[in-house]
């Protein structure tokens, strides 16, 4: 290590080699052997990572001559959330279910009076108030039982938008999969603001359904007693709104469960880099004819569809973008067939291309979120029952791509960002000496 003596204002100090930085003080030396093995760790890391693409890609060519077999046409299905969708419309059946209990119990027993109090038939009722008065005094009495009503918007919301959430997850995990052969573990900071907007959007709907359910049930009542109509009668328009408010809240469901599935996707694919989806619709009955026309075409995530939006923006659209890794895989620099669905007979030397395509999409991933200064420690992939050369590889080219990223965004402006230490960057010449002897075997 070309450690120089320098000199600044008079003070002698150290620094590594020409054009490094003066250091002066009891800790002048430490600071430029500390500014010396980053230099050098930086270095070991490129060396490092060319050197094994270089050598897998060397192995590939050797050993693969033709695949046993042919790509899958397409990748998995993108199932649809729905158990958190008949979670979430059970709950807001039973929560209108409960709003038209009250009504049974404040306001239609007294249905007949207020008739009776319109006819006069009683002459007491003469000498009361006007039954539009009555009505209205049943009315705030309910609008106050139902402020009582134990259901709670907030909470229920919420756990539906992280059931959604969590089964979106593990969907793109499984496309993931299949295109890469592992996971690529992103930070997602979009996550909890989307889920807080859906939980403010939803407890609005269901405080707007309840409003104009009460205000129509008044409505009714009103509009029945003034025209002379029977007790009965009312009863019956009262049902009918009832069964009115449930569809309401069922389309509440399955619209807003759907929109935030394809919220989720939406954000999940661009986060990662990719540009463009395929449609895919629901394949029943049930798909709309515009939807239909759009399926298995690619459009562009920057450019949804004029007439129907994206996947999951149109009421209670059940269709899903499927990923193309096209734009992806070629950043990556590799090729279609290993992409997809590489060969048994080559299987340890290919699933290091895969760990390495892990790493490689990590790291455009680390580029794009350091453009905007919020890049911060990627999380290691938790244990699973793998080869070992599956987990060491994966394991060891994601803490390259990790510690490299804080070497080369040092100098943005977040305060995330901070120079490794000393034993992050040993750590760091460790792991590339490691990774390249498990290439070597």
């Amino acid at each position: 290590m070309p450690l120089l003596k320098c000199q600044i204002n008079g003070k002698l100090g150290w620094k590594f080699g020409a054009t490094g930085k003066c250091f002066t003080g009891s800790q002048g030396r430490s600071k430029a052997v500390k500014q010396g093995r980053a230099i050098q760790a930086s270095k070991n890391r490129g060396d490092a990572l060319e050197d094994a693409v270089t050598r897998i890609r060397r192995r590939q060519a050797q050993n693969i001559q033709k695949p046993k077999r042919k790509p899958p046409a397409r990748l998995p299905v993108w199932l649809f959330p729905l158990p958190a969708e008949k979670r979430y419309e059970i709950l807001l059946v039973e929560y209108v279910d409960s709003l038209g209990e009250i009504i049974d119990k404040m306001i239609v027993p007294h249905l007949q009076s207020l008739v009776d109090e319109r006819n006069l038939v009683v002459p007491e009722l003469s000498k009361t108030d006007d039954f539009a008065d009555s009505i209205d005094r049943l009315t705030k009495s309910v609008t106050l039982e139902f402020a009582a009503n134990p259901f709670d918007k907030k909470r229920q919301v919420d756990i539906t938008g992280n059931q959604t959430n969590v089964w979106n997850e593990k969907e793109w995990e499984k496309q993931m999969r299949a295109a890469f052969g592992v996971n690529i573990f992103q930070r997602e900071p979009f996550i909890n603001s989307s889920l807080n907007s859906f939980a403010i959007e939803n407890v609005s709907l269901i405080t707007k359904m309840e409003t104009e359910y009460l205000s129509t049930v008044e409505g009714i009542v009103q509009r029945g007693v003034r025209q002379g109509q029977s007790s009965a009668t009312i009863a019956k328009d009262l049902k009918k709104r009832l069964d009115v408010t449930k569809s309401r809240a069922r389309l509440i469901a399955r619209d807003q469960v759907s929109k935030l599935n394809g919220q989720l996707t939406e954000l999940r694919q661009t986060n990662l880099g990719i540009e463009k989806y395929i449609w895919r619709t629901a394949q029943d009955e049930r798909v709309r004819p515009t939807h239909r026309a759009h399926n298995g075409k690619k459009f562009d995530w920057d450019n949804p569809p004029s007439n129907t939006g994206h996947p999951g923006e149109d009421i209670q659209c059940r269709c899903y973008a499927e990923p193309d890794f096209d734009n992806v895989a070629k950043e990556l620099g590799i090729s279609k067939a290993v992409f997809r669905e590489p060969p048994s007979r080559t299987k340890k030397v290919l699933t290091t291309v895969a760990a390495l395509a892990a790493a490689k999409a990590g790291e455009i991933a680390i580029r794009k979120l350091a453009r905007k200064s919020t890049i911060g420690t990627l999380l290691l992939p938790p244990p699973v029952k793998k080869p070992k050369i599956h987990i060491t590889a994966q394991t060891l080219l994601l803490q390259l791509i990790t510690l490299s990223a804080k070497i080369n965004t040092s100098t943005q402006t977040s305060p995330s960002i901070k120079i490794p230490s000393t034993n992050e960057l040993t750590e760091l010449i460790t792991t590339a000496t490691v990774l390249k002897k498990e290439i070597q075997k």
